[in-house]
């Protein structure tokens, strides 16, 4: 398993559960104090970190079966246990599971504990968890930018991780089409499709093989295009695997 199929899942789902910390914070400042909310809000906290905990359980495991036969011997003739049941004991309880469990509790009881005091209990986990969270990045060291996408996409659901790549792709290949316009000493139009038609055709000219297919992207790209950019539509799979396709040629084409 490489660095990056072990670290980008963790990173995800970090980057989830920045989220939920985040917007646990926001609640417990709130001056009349939302239990239903804050009790859903610990409960997918919880479930975060379950997941969080088992990604981290399956990429130690991953790492200690590529560890000799004789470095895993050793383990267990001195501790007297196999190393992957050690890892599987290690790994049995999910963290904060007490803390979790003690703030719902006082969320379903408001009659023994009021708003102020549910308050600081939130508080002082949202604080407890935020550490963690920041530790463990740094240990791990583990790359920001999906972590923060992940974050902004469990805050803001209205954006799907479809609608995310695709416009990355989508900006990507405006990028690339206005570079070389100017590259070419062409006049860059603030039309994006007029843009790509005149730098397809200018290509032709200089004897470089351009495609029709290329040349005249089907009329439903430019829709979707358009609507990923200006509405923040979410692409369906097969609509992505069409943006891709057609992006990554022309990248590829802008790139000899």
């Amino acid at each position: 398993m490489s660095e990056i199929e072990i670290i980008t899942p963790i990173s995800k789902e970090i980057g989830r559960l920045k989220s939920y910390v985040k917007y646990l914070w926001e609640l417990s400042k709130q001056s009349q104090l939302d239990r239903n909310n804050c009790k859903n809000t610990v409960l997918e906290i919880r479930k975060s970190l379950t997941i969080l905990w088992n990604l981290m359980q399956e990429t130690v495991l991953e790492l200690i079966r590529g560890l000799g036969l004789e470095k895993r011997l050793l383990f267990m003739i001195i501790t007297g246990k196999d190393l992957e049941t050690s890892v599987k004991e290690f790994f049995k309880w999910p963290p904060y599971e007490s803390e979790i469990s003690t703030v719902i509790l006082m969320l379903d009881s408001p009659e023994y504990y009021k708003d102020k005091e549910v308050k600081e209990r939130i508080s002082r986990l949202a604080e407890s968890l935020e550490t963690a969270i920041t530790t463990l990045e740094l240990k791990l060291n583990l790359k920001q930018g999906v972590s923060r996408l992940s974050e902004f996409l469990t805050t803001f659901p209205q954006f799907t991780e479809n609608w995310a790549v695709a416009l990355c792709y989508l900006a990507s290949m405006e990028i690339m089409v206005k570079n070389k316009l100017k590259e070419l000493g062409l006049k860059v139009d603030e039309g994006f499709r007029e843009n790509y038609e005149k730098l397809l055709e200018k290509l032709k000219e200089e004897g470089i093989q351009v495609s029709e297919l290329e040349k005249r992207l089907p009329k439903i790209f430019w829709e979707i295009r358009n609507r990923v950019v200006h509405e923040g539509y979410s692409p369906t799979s097969d609509e992505l695997e069409m943006i891709i396709k057609y992006v990554e040629k022309l990248l590829t084409l802008l790139s000899r």
